[in-house]
Protein backbone atom coordinates (compact mmCIF):
# COMPACT_ATOMS: atom_id res chain seq x y z
CA UNK A 1 0.00 0.00 0.00
CA UNK A 2 1.52 3.01 -1.07
CA UNK A 3 0.81 6.82 0.44
CA UNK A 4 2.25 9.90 -0.81
CA UNK A 5 1.96 13.11 1.26
CA UNK A 6 1.61 16.29 0.42
CA UNK A 7 1.07 19.57 1.75
CA UNK A 8 -2.23 20.39 2.85
CA UNK A 9 -4.64 22.64 0.14
CA UNK A 10 -3.64 26.32 0.33
CA UNK A 11 -6.91 28.42 0.67
CA UNK A 12 -7.82 31.16 -1.51
CA UNK A 13 -9.13 34.34 -0.71
CA UNK A 14 -12.32 35.86 -2.39
CA UNK A 15 -11.34 39.81 -3.02
CA UNK A 16 -13.35 42.26 -1.62
CA UNK A 17 -16.09 43.50 -4.04
CA UNK A 18 -15.59 41.37 -6.96
CA UNK A 19 -18.76 39.48 -6.31
CA UNK A 20 -20.97 42.66 -6.36
CA UNK A 21 -21.75 42.25 -10.36
CA UNK A 22 -22.77 38.70 -9.78
CA UNK A 23 -26.62 39.02 -10.75
CA UNK A 24 -27.45 35.00 -9.31
CA UNK A 25 -27.03 34.20 -5.77
CA UNK A 26 -27.40 30.61 -4.12
CA UNK A 27 -29.47 30.58 -0.65
CA UNK A 28 -27.12 28.85 1.79
CA UNK A 29 -27.98 29.28 5.74
CA UNK A 30 -25.06 30.00 7.97
CA UNK A 31 -25.53 26.82 10.00
CA UNK A 32 -25.07 24.42 7.17
CA UNK A 33 -22.72 22.44 8.76
CA UNK A 34 -23.74 21.64 12.02
CA UNK A 35 -21.98 18.63 13.78
CA UNK A 36 -24.60 17.95 16.17
CA UNK A 37 -24.36 14.08 17.69
CA UNK A 38 -20.81 13.34 16.08
CA UNK A 39 -18.23 13.00 18.17
CA UNK A 40 -14.56 14.73 17.90
CA UNK A 41 -12.15 14.22 20.29
CA UNK A 42 -9.30 16.35 20.95
CA UNK A 43 -8.08 17.85 18.14
CA UNK A 44 -4.15 18.37 16.80
CA UNK A 45 -2.96 21.38 17.99
CA UNK A 46 -1.16 22.08 14.34
CA UNK A 47 -4.42 22.53 12.97
CA UNK A 48 -3.60 25.05 9.69
CA UNK A 49 -5.69 28.27 10.36
CA UNK A 50 -6.00 30.71 7.44
CA UNK A 51 -6.72 34.32 6.82
CA UNK A 52 -10.15 35.42 6.42
CA UNK A 53 -11.15 38.09 4.21
CA UNK A 54 -14.53 40.28 4.19
CA UNK A 55 -17.09 40.03 1.90
CA UNK A 56 -20.40 41.58 1.68
CA UNK A 57 -22.73 38.47 1.30
CA UNK A 58 -22.53 35.12 3.15
CA UNK A 59 -22.74 33.17 -0.77
CA UNK A 60 -22.86 34.02 -4.36
CA UNK A 61 -23.02 32.03 -7.27
CA UNK A 62 -19.82 32.41 -8.67
CA UNK A 63 -16.88 31.59 -5.76
CA UNK A 64 -13.31 32.96 -7.82
CA UNK A 65 -13.55 31.13 -10.55
CA UNK A 66 -16.40 28.58 -9.89
CA UNK A 67 -20.12 28.81 -10.48
CA UNK A 68 -22.06 26.88 -7.72
CA UNK A 69 -25.22 24.92 -9.85
CA UNK A 70 -27.75 23.41 -7.98
CA UNK A 71 -27.73 21.50 -4.76
CA UNK A 72 -27.43 17.56 -4.64
CA UNK A 73 -29.95 15.51 -3.74
CA UNK A 74 -30.17 14.86 0.18
CA UNK A 75 -27.27 17.34 0.68
CA UNK A 76 -27.88 20.84 2.21
CA UNK A 77 -24.86 22.15 2.61
CA UNK A 78 -23.12 19.96 -1.19
CA UNK A 79 -23.39 21.75 -4.54
CA UNK A 80 -23.10 20.89 -7.93
CA UNK A 81 -20.04 23.50 -9.09
CA UNK A 82 -18.11 24.32 -12.27
CA UNK A 83 -15.09 26.15 -13.09
CA UNK A 84 -15.68 29.04 -15.30
CA UNK A 85 -12.20 28.71 -17.39
CA UNK A 86 -11.89 25.17 -18.20
CA UNK A 87 -15.58 23.83 -17.86
CA UNK A 88 -14.27 21.39 -15.58
CA UNK A 89 -16.89 19.93 -13.23
CA UNK A 90 -16.69 19.60 -9.46
CA UNK A 91 -18.57 19.10 -6.06
CA UNK A 92 -18.55 22.29 -3.33
CA UNK A 93 -19.05 21.85 -0.04
CA UNK A 94 -19.93 25.03 2.30
CA UNK A 95 -18.91 25.54 5.81
CA UNK A 96 -19.40 27.85 8.33
CA UNK A 97 -15.59 29.95 9.38
CA UNK A 98 -16.18 28.59 12.61
CA UNK A 99 -16.72 24.95 11.74
CA UNK A 100 -15.27 24.23 8.69
CA UNK A 101 -11.29 23.05 10.19
CA UNK A 102 -12.72 21.13 12.61
CA UNK A 103 -15.09 19.57 9.82
CA UNK A 104 -12.08 19.24 7.39
CA UNK A 105 -9.73 17.29 10.16
CA UNK A 106 -9.49 13.91 9.38
CA UNK A 107 -8.79 15.25 5.66
CA UNK A 108 -5.80 17.21 6.78
CA UNK A 109 -4.78 13.88 9.45
CA UNK A 110 -5.03 11.24 6.19
CA UNK A 111 -2.85 13.27 4.22
CA UNK A 112 -2.89 12.12 0.27
CA UNK A 113 -3.85 8.77 -0.24
CA UNK A 114 -4.87 7.00 -3.96
CA UNK A 115 -8.29 5.86 -2.37
CA UNK A 116 -9.36 8.41 -0.20
CA UNK A 117 -10.48 11.81 -2.05
CA UNK A 118 -8.34 14.34 -1.63
CA UNK A 119 -9.61 18.31 -1.17
CA UNK A 120 -9.21 20.04 -4.91
CA UNK A 121 -9.25 23.63 -3.54
CA UNK A 122 -10.67 25.83 -0.63
CA UNK A 123 -12.11 29.29 -0.58
CA UNK A 124 -12.54 31.60 1.99
CA UNK A 125 -15.26 34.45 2.42
CA UNK A 126 -15.95 36.39 5.53
CA UNK A 127 -18.40 33.64 6.55
CA UNK A 128 -18.11 30.70 4.30
CA UNK A 129 -15.52 28.21 3.18
CA UNK A 130 -15.96 26.81 0.38
CA UNK A 131 -14.11 23.37 -0.36
CA UNK A 132 -14.30 22.19 -4.14
CA UNK A 133 -13.68 18.00 -4.46
CA UNK A 134 -13.32 16.31 -8.44
CA UNK A 135 -16.57 15.12 -9.26
CA UNK A 136 -17.14 11.53 -8.77
CA UNK A 137 -19.01 9.17 -11.46
CA UNK A 138 -21.72 7.26 -8.98
CA UNK A 139 -21.21 5.49 -5.90
CA UNK A 140 -20.57 2.26 -5.03
CA UNK A 141 -24.14 1.64 -3.57
CA UNK A 142 -26.02 2.53 -6.23
CA UNK A 143 -23.48 0.53 -8.54
CA UNK A 144 -24.17 -2.72 -6.93
CA UNK A 145 -27.96 -2.30 -7.06
CA UNK A 146 -27.59 -1.65 -10.63
CA UNK A 147 -25.78 -4.42 -11.70
CA UNK A 148 -27.72 -7.19 -8.96
CA UNK A 149 -24.25 -8.85 -8.42
CA UNK A 150 -20.93 -8.76 -9.28
CA UNK A 151 -18.57 -11.38 -10.56
CA UNK A 152 -15.27 -12.01 -8.00
CA UNK A 153 -12.40 -10.46 -10.02
CA UNK A 154 -14.52 -6.96 -10.22
CA UNK A 155 -15.84 -7.56 -6.32
CA UNK A 156 -12.32 -8.02 -5.17
CA UNK A 157 -10.46 -5.52 -6.78
CA UNK A 158 -13.45 -2.87 -5.37
CA UNK A 159 -13.09 -4.55 -2.39
CA UNK A 160 -9.48 -4.56 -1.75
CA UNK A 161 -9.41 -0.43 -2.27
CA UNK A 162 -11.98 -0.16 0.45
CA UNK A 163 -9.70 -1.87 2.56
CA UNK A 164 -6.67 -0.16 1.82
CA UNK A 165 -8.78 3.41 2.43
CA UNK A 166 -9.97 2.32 5.37
CA UNK A 167 -6.67 0.88 6.68
CA UNK A 168 -4.55 3.73 5.96
CA UNK A 169 -7.56 6.10 8.25
CA UNK A 170 -6.67 3.82 10.96
CA UNK A 171 -3.17 4.00 11.08
CA UNK A 172 -3.34 7.90 10.65
CA UNK A 173 -6.16 7.80 13.37
CA UNK A 174 -9.09 8.47 11.74
CA UNK A 175 -11.82 6.19 12.85
CA UNK A 176 -14.90 6.19 10.19
CA UNK A 177 -18.05 5.90 12.22
CA UNK A 178 -20.44 5.39 9.33
CA UNK A 179 -18.76 2.97 7.26
CA UNK A 180 -21.01 2.20 4.45
CA UNK A 181 -20.93 1.56 0.62
CA UNK A 182 -22.44 5.19 -0.56
CA UNK A 183 -19.52 6.32 0.93
CA UNK A 184 -17.21 5.13 -1.80
CA UNK A 185 -17.83 6.77 -4.69
CA UNK A 186 -16.16 6.12 -8.74
CA UNK A 187 -13.15 8.05 -9.91
CA UNK A 188 -13.47 6.81 -13.58
CA UNK A 189 -16.62 6.29 -16.14
CA UNK A 190 -15.72 2.63 -16.31
CA UNK A 191 -15.91 2.42 -12.64
CA UNK A 192 -13.33 0.39 -11.80
CA UNK A 193 -11.90 2.87 -9.34
CA UNK A 194 -13.12 3.61 -5.65
CA UNK A 195 -12.40 6.96 -2.87
CA UNK A 196 -13.29 6.91 0.03
CA UNK A 197 -15.38 10.19 -0.45
CA UNK A 198 -16.38 12.01 3.34
CA UNK A 199 -14.70 12.15 6.34
CA UNK A 200 -16.56 14.65 8.09
CA UNK A 201 -18.26 12.42 10.74
CA UNK A 202 -15.08 10.58 11.57
CA UNK A 203 -13.67 9.98 14.99
CA UNK A 204 -10.23 11.53 15.39
CA UNK A 205 -7.72 9.79 17.49
CA UNK A 206 -6.10 12.10 20.19
CA UNK A 207 -2.85 12.04 19.26
CA UNK A 208 -2.21 11.99 22.91
CA UNK A 209 -3.24 8.49 23.81
CA UNK A 210 -4.09 7.10 20.25
CA UNK A 211 -7.03 5.57 22.08
CA UNK A 212 -10.08 4.56 19.78
CA UNK A 213 -12.50 3.72 22.66
CA UNK A 214 -15.80 4.92 21.79
CA UNK A 215 -19.36 4.79 23.31
CA UNK A 216 -21.52 6.83 21.07
CA UNK A 217 -24.35 4.95 18.81
CA UNK A 218 -23.42 6.58 15.88
CA UNK A 219 -24.37 4.64 12.16
CA UNK A 220 -26.73 3.83 9.08
CA UNK A 221 -28.79 0.62 10.91
CA UNK A 222 -28.24 -1.43 7.83
CA UNK A 223 -24.44 -1.41 8.54
CA UNK A 224 -23.69 -0.56 11.96
CA UNK A 225 -21.93 -3.56 13.95
CA UNK A 226 -23.37 -5.59 17.11
CA UNK A 227 -21.03 -4.13 19.44
CA UNK A 228 -22.13 -0.93 18.96
CA UNK A 229 -25.93 -1.61 19.54
CA UNK A 230 -24.48 -2.74 23.53
CA UNK A 231 -25.80 0.06 25.91
CA UNK A 232 -23.56 1.32 27.64
CA UNK A 233 -20.03 -0.72 26.68
CA UNK A 234 -17.30 0.86 24.73
CA UNK A 235 -15.80 -0.52 21.91
CA UNK A 236 -12.77 -0.41 19.50
CA UNK A 237 -13.71 1.43 16.91
CA UNK A 238 -10.97 0.63 14.62
CA UNK A 239 -11.83 -3.31 15.27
Amino acid sequence: MSTIRRPHPRPLLIPNGTRKHNAEQVQIQNSLSSNAGNLTPDLPKSRPSFPVVQDDEPCWSKIGKYILLEKLDGCNNTFKAVSSRDGERYICKVFGLDKYQKSLTPYFRVGSHEYIREIHEIILGSTNAYVFFDQNHGDLHSYVRSKKRLGETEARNLFSQIVEAVAHCHESGVVLRDLKLRKFVFTNEEKSSLVLEDLEDSFVMSEDDWSDEMREKHGCPAYVSPEILNAGKSYSGRC
